[in-house]
C-alpha cells in the first residue's frame, strides 16, 4: 500500500489532459502570480508569467495494466510494478542506433499495479486515442514518450531515408496499431497542430513539419533543389489514403510557441 501527497495538488503543478492510464502534468519553476494576490500592475504580472519555464511530466497509473516507453525515460514508480527488458519479444522492436551515445537503446515494458512517473521534458505532450486512428499510427522515434500495454508497437531504422541530423544515418521511425492511448512528443500546443487528410493524393511538406501520419500512407524524404539559394531542401512527401497531424513549428528549429 503506498500514498502519493503533493504531486497533482502542488500549486507549481497543472493537469493539462488526461485519457486512458496517463496524466500530463505542467510543472511551474514557481507558481504563476495571481492578479487576485499581488499589487504589482497588470502588465508586470502577466509579463512574469509569460517568463515562466515548464516542463511536462508524463504519469501512468496501471491496475493490472501495462505501459511501453523508452528504457531511459523512467523518473520513478511505485507499487508492484515490475520491468520487463525488450528481449522479451512482447513488442517488435529492431535495433536502433541511438544518435548521441552511437549504441543500441530500445524499450521497456511495465506491468502491475502501481503509479509510474517519466522524467520531465520540455516538449509538449499529446494523448493520442487510437480509436481515431484505426488504420494505424506512425511518428519519428523521437517523439514518442509511451503507450498502453495492448497497442502492438513497432520500431524500425530506416536507411533509405537520410536523418536531418545525421545523413549517415536515417531516420528512427515507430508504429502502433491496436485500441488505446499513446502519449507523443509535440514541439507546440496540441491546439496549434494542423491535421491533413487525403485520399488517393499527395501531400509535400517543406521540413520536418510531420508530427504523426496514418500507417495507410507512402512517406519518403527526398533532397530538392531551393529556388531562392544553392543548397538543398528537404521535402516529406506522404502518398495515398490518410491523415498527417502537421506542427507550424519545424522541430529541429527547437522554437516553441508556448506562451501565444
Amino acid at each position: 500500500m503506498y500514498k502519493i501527497y503533493n504531486l497533482k495538488s502542488n500549486e507549481n503543478v497543472e493537469v493539462s489532459a488526461q485519457a486512458g492510464l496517463f496524466t500530463v502534468l505542467e510543472v511551474q519553476d514557481t507558481p504563476k502570480a495571481k492578479l487576485s494576490k499581488t499589487n504589482a500592475p497588470v502588465m508586470d504580472v502577466w509579463a512574469a508569467n509569460m517568463l515562466q519555464h515548464e516542463k511536462r511530466q508524463l504519469i501512468a497509473q496501471l491496475v493490472e495494466s501495462e505501459v511501453v516507453m523508452n528504457d531511459n525515460a523512467l523518473s520513478w514508480m511505485v507499487g508492484e510494478c515490475s520491468i520487463i527488458p525488450e528481449e522479451s519479444g512482447r513488442f517488435n522492436l529492431k535495433p536502433i542506433l541511438n544518435k548521441s551515445e552511437n549504441s543500441l537503446s530500445g524499450l521497456i515494458r511495465i506491468k502491475g499495479d502501481g503509479t509510474i512517473a517519466l522524467k520531465a521534458i520540455d516538449d509538449h505532450l499529446m494523448l493520442v486515442n487510437m480509436r481515431d486512428w484505426l488504420e494505424g499510427l506512425i511518428c519519428d522515434r523521437d517523439h514518442f514518450e509511451a503507450s498502453e500495454g495492448q497497442i502492438k508497437v513497432t520500431c524500425e531504422l530506416t536507411t533509405s531515408i537520410p536523418s536531418a541530423q545525421n545523413p549517415q544515418q536515417g531516420i528512427q521511425y515507430i508504429s502502433f496499431v491496436g485500441p488505446g492511448i499513446v502519449a507523443i512528443r509535440i514541439p507546440c500546443l496540441s491546439s496549434q497542430l494542423v491535421l491533413v487528410e487525403i485520399e488517393q493524393d499527395e501531400l509535400r511538406i517543406e521540413g520536418d513539419n510531420a508530427v504523426a501520419w496514418s500507417k495507410t500512407l507512402e512517406f519518403s524524404v527526398s533532397e530538392e533543389p531551393s529556388n531562392v539559394s544553392q543548397q538543398t531542401k528537404r521535402v516529406q512527401v506522404f502518398k495515398g489514403t490518410g491523415k498527417i497531424l502537421l506542427s507550424l513549428v519545424n522541430p529541429t528549429e527547437k522554437v516553441y510557441f508556448d506562451k501565444i
